[in-house]
């Protein structure tokens, strides 16, 4: 789901870098039952330039929903616009939840990727393969 929002914002944001100045554009939701009892609230930040872009993202639970879980995602990006094409250069996202954090950054730039995870966790998801006769475990 933070994949499809941030997509959409920076999507946005390419769509709205066509101008000589800089504009930013912001956008607050927030998520109701029956209007009344308030879930969560997500808030976009968009600025542009033809040939900059920067994207911040947040989407928080609050409300009646803060008693069950305590959520808070922040994700931005930066880079570059060329030729209608997005030139990342640098990502950043928060996430804290129950009392836990985790934060991931990359950047890019003419040296390659770097990539700070922190805390780093052991098991980062990896798939290992299973053994068969004769073969050397690999981690995909």
């Amino acid at each position: 789901m933070l994949r499809w929002l941030f997509a959409t914002v920076l999507a946005l944001g390419l769509m709205l870098g066509v101008s000589a100045r800089a504009e930013t554009y912001r956008l607050n939701y927030e998520a109701a039952v029956l209007g009344v009892v308030v879930l969560g609230e997500a808030s976009y930040e968009v600025t542009s330039t033809p040939t900059r872009y920067a994207v911040r993202a947040n989407i928080r639970t609050s409300g009646a929903a803060r008693i069950f879980d305590q959520t808070e995602i922040t994700a931005t990006s930066t880079g570059e616009v060329s030729n209608g094409a997005i030139n990342w250069a640098r990502y950043d996202i928060s996430h804290a939840y129950s009392g836990k954090f985790r934060r991931t950054q990359m950047t890019r730039g003419a040296s390659g990727l770097t990539t700070t995870i922190n805390p780093n966790y052991r098991d980062l998801g990896r798939r290992r393969r299973v053994r068969r006769s004769g073969a050397v475990p690999t981690t995909l």
